[in-house]
């Protein structure tokens, strides 16, 4: 009864210990998605971005800039997609993540190559 509950620490250990949980689920998902979606590496689409920049006659290029852009055009252009493929997952509960997350997560496993498969490594 001499209890005060703190409603964000709750939260929070929920958050986390539901995404602990389901850790390996999300990154298949993402894994399988980028394999659907993605047609190329991340080098390829980088050398893209820097003939692009060359071409606009630009002097430099800013990585940061380029993550952004990134997250950016996934977000808008496979972000309903994304949710929605998620949304089919039995073990997906939208309450602990946004989609700025999940596309973050993405774009992070993307530049790691983490989706190569063995042969592509």
């Amino acid at each position: 009864m001499g209890k005060v509950l703190q409603l964000n620490e709750l939260r929070r250990r929920k958050t986390r210990a539901y995404r602990h949980r389901f850790a390996g689920h999300m990154d298949r998902f993402l894994a399988k998605f980028a394999r659907d979606h993605l047609p190329c590496n991340f080098e390829m689409l980088r050398h893209l971005y820097t003939e692009q920049l060359i071409t606009e006659h630009e002097h430099c290029w800013d990585y940061l800039d380029f993550r952004d852009s990134l997250v950016q055009g996934l977000s808008s252009s496979l972000g309903a997609t994304l949710l929605g493929d998620l949304a089919r997952e039995w073990w997906f509960d939208k309450r602990y993540y946004t989609l700025d997350e999940i596309i973050e997560s993405l774009v992070t496993s993307y530049i790691l190559n983490r989706f190569a498969l063995p042969a592509e490594m």
